[in-house]
């Protein structure tokens, strides 16, 4: 999942499995690659996404155990850089 600084957004897309409770969420805590040129497990920073924000969308993944887990997707998805957690590439 990418997250690139369009002026003061971050523009979002991609998608992450195994989300729990999203059917209760106002917010996701999101960790999204901002640095595509950074080492593998550098380049990531914290953002914190509204469930409302257009073009995010959420689908169930039905396990055994019952888990209230699913599959949250991120198109085109405009948060504003107030939405970051800490510094950039630093998460």
């Amino acid at each position: 999942t990418t997250a690139v600084r369009d002026g003061d957004d971050y523009v979002i897309n991609g998608q992450k499995m195994w989300t729990s409770l999203i059917a209760y969420a106002d917010y996701v805590w999101l960790a999204a690659r901002t640095n595509p040129d950074a080492k593998k497990h550098r380049g990531i920073s914290m953002l914190i996404v509204p469930t409302t924000a257009d073009g995010f969308s959420w689908t169930p993944v039905h396990t055994m155990s019952g888990v209230d887990t699913s599959a949250t997707y991120y198109q085109d998805v405009r948060v504003p850089t107030s939405a970051l957690v800490g510094e950039e590439n630093a998460g």
